[in-house]
């Protein structure tokens, strides 16, 4: 809320420096933080889908939205075009109409 980075928020200075001290020492050099960064981006387009059809999952999905949130004042984000396309099989919901009688 203040705009400073974690690592000079005392509340989110550890949790900055232990997700900084995992990223060096992951074995492909993509950094674990990235990579939990765009699992959560595949979840949360898995549990935007669902929510589509299903009022159950909409809770699970503002919690997978509200970490992403936490993740980005952290300065965690997912590499650009890692989240993964729309099922194949799923179409295109359409779009509602909405008329209104206008006067003048």
């Amino acid at each position: 809320a203040s705009g400073a980075r974690a690592a000079e928020n005392p509340l989110f200075a550890s949790a900055d420096r232990w997700i900084a001290g995992a990223s060096r020492g992951w074995a492909d050099g993509a950094g674990l933080a990235a990579e939990i960064a765009a699992a959560l981006e595949q979840e949360i387009e898995r549990w935007e889908q669902r929510a589509k059809s299903d009022d159950d999952a909409r809770p699970v999905l503002r919690a997978f939205l509200g970490l992403r949130e936490v993740l980005w004042e952290l300065g965690v984000r997912a590499p650009r075009g890692s989240a993964s396309a729309p099922p194949s099989g799923t179409a295109p919901r359409p779009r509602r109409v909405q008329r209104v009688a206008v006067q003048g």
